[in-house]
């Protein structure tokens, strides 16, 4: 199961679902798929009735079942098959990895403890286990045990499929109660069960979550009366690594997925993150982690309640051979606790910043600021302003083009967020927006090294994905036919003389 190998294919790993009676268990012991998924309840067995509460196998509403967990794991003892155990509330967490904790010197296989710690798409009335208590107890009775926590879901048809993902808010608060708990960088191994007709429509929030979650992977699946379609899984297995995406799938689609998923060749190989891309500098402590920003190769998700910058470390110089070419898209969103309101007010500030004003000196072809530099740094950016994206309390988010080449241009769009397609250009979807910034906006810029920055502040959050630099100058192709043409016209001129003379003599 191991997910740093690139060679490894996670949809290869084969599941047994609800695995939660006697008959089951036994079966699927003995069976050929390679992990045992149980959910595991507060109950009491079916021939005792009057016993105190134990673990047994059984999924809510179930308080009944004819296994309790003591004897799954004594029937698992020996067996090399992975274990997923769920836990339905977090009164039966404890006394579970009390049990686990008896047989650990018996276990041979992978053990991966599932919880729903947040709460999730669409509108779901479960109540998440309570994620601090949830962790420490992991951390106390198996620190080597695989994570899965996710969200609680509820999926009907009538729901408009607009609603059919995950929010940046919800992966957002999972990186940050991850990154908080206090790991102090030794993270244990997570994996995030996600409800496939969503997960295929939140492709780059997902890929956000396990860029700043280390050693990370998602685990597919669906409800029996899930609206899913073969495409849907296809488009995940083309969007993450084949080792970071295990696909937990009931039949029908789910053995059709295995007999086409080959024919789908992921578009990563794997998924990277180049830290010293951007330096962030915040004005005043990050006490809390809704405060953090997270920078990562094209994408910027800015923390809230305390003014933030960041500047892309390299040095960008305008001459006969470098231009500047800048894209990205922009969306406001709520905190998690906010729970979807747009009632908050945000800004975000694109900055163009000239070094001179930094007083600082250039070597090579970066800058090298220190958090001393703060107060300087935030009046040359507010010195350097090209424009200021403001959140407008509605759904709405803004795309941004910022072009050298292009008559040294800046434009900007207001679309509906459910337009902002992957697969479409930015100027696809601008045709369904509405210009924030006129196109005939020109720049001035810094005749010396200059760096790009943003700005953030507000009570919200803002996310910068899709950001594209190119500091590549476009060849004029007018001027380049032009010396052709004329190039041309000198032959011919001399081609003429030639015959002419040729004739006169």
């Amino acid at each position: 199961m191991a997910t740093g190998d690139v060679n490894f294919d996670a949809s290869d790993i084969t599941w047994a679902h609800a695995v939660n009676s006697r008959e089951a268990v036994e079966r699927e012991l003995s069976g050929p798929l390679d992990f045992i998924e149980s959910d595991v309840s507060l109950g009491v067995l079916k021939d005792r009735t009057f016993d105190p509460l134990m673990p047994i196998l059984a999924h809510p509403p179930e308080t009944t079942s004819d296994i309790s967990l003591e004897d799954f794991l004594k029937l698992a003892s020996g067996t090399t098959k992975g274990i997923k155990l769920d836990f339905k509330s977090i009164e039966v967490v404890e006394p579970s990895l009390i049990i686990l904790q008896k047989h650990a010197d018996k276990m041979n296989y992978s053990l991966w403890l599932n919880a729903d710690i947040l709460a999730g798409p669409i509108k779901a009335s479960g109540i998440p286990v309570k994620v601090d208590t949830f962790f420490l107890l992991c951390r106390q009775y198996f620190p080597t045990a695989v994570l899965s926590v996710g969200w609680t879901t509820e999926w009907y048809i009538t729901y408009s499929p607009d609603m059919w993902h995950y929010d940046w808010e919800h992966v957002r608060k999972m990186a940050d109660i991850i990154r908080c708990f206090g790991y102090e960088g030794k993270f244990p191994t997570y994996t995030f069960p996600v409800r496939a007709i969503f997960a295929s429509r939140s492709i780059k929030q997902l890929q956000w979550l396990l860029g700043v979650i280390p050693d990370s992977s998602l685990t597919v699946w669906s409800g029996l009366k899930d609206f899913l379609e073969l495409e849907d899984l296809l488009r995940i297995r083309s969007s993450f690594p084949l080792n970071k995406v295990y696909y937990d799938v009931p039949d029908p689609v789910g053995s059709t997925f295995q007999e086409a998923k080959n024919q789908t060749v992921p578009t990563i190989k794997n998924i990277s993150v180049n830290k010293n891309q951007w330096m962030t500098f915040t004005r005043g402590p990050v006490s809390e982690c809704p405060s953090f920003t997270y920078t990562t190769n094209n994408f910027i998700v800015f923390g809230r309640s305390i003014n933030t910058a960041v500047l892309l470390r390299k040095l960008i110089t305008i001459d006969d051979d470098h231009g500047l070419k800048v894209q990205a898209k922009v969306r406001f969103f709520s905190a998690y606790d906010q729970k979807g309101s747009s009632s908050f007010g945000h800004e975000l500030t694109l900055s163009i910043v000239d070094v001179s004003l930094l007083s600082k000196n250039i070597s090579a072809d970066s800058l090298n600021l220190s958090h001393s530099d703060t107060e300087i740094l935030w009046t040359a950016m507010n010195k350097s302003k090209v424009h200021t994206f403001e959140h407008n309390q509605s759904d709405q988010c803004r795309i941004f083009k910022l072009d050298t080449n292009a008559d040294r241009s800046f434009q900007a769009w207001v679309v509906p967020c459910y337009e902002m397609d992957e697969k479409q250009t930015l100027e696809e979807i601008a045709v369904f927006g509405q210009a924030e910034v006129p196109s005939n906006k020109r720049l001035v810029l810094p005749k010396g090294p200059f760096m790009i920055g943003f700005m953030s502040s507000g009570e919200g959050h803002v996310v910068i994905q899709d950001f594209e630099i190119s500091d590549k100058k476009e060849k004029n192709k007018t001027n380049a036919s032009s010396t052709i043409s004329i190039t041309m016209g000198f032959f011919t001129i001399l081609f003429l003389y030639g015959i002419m003379r040729r004739f006169s003599v």
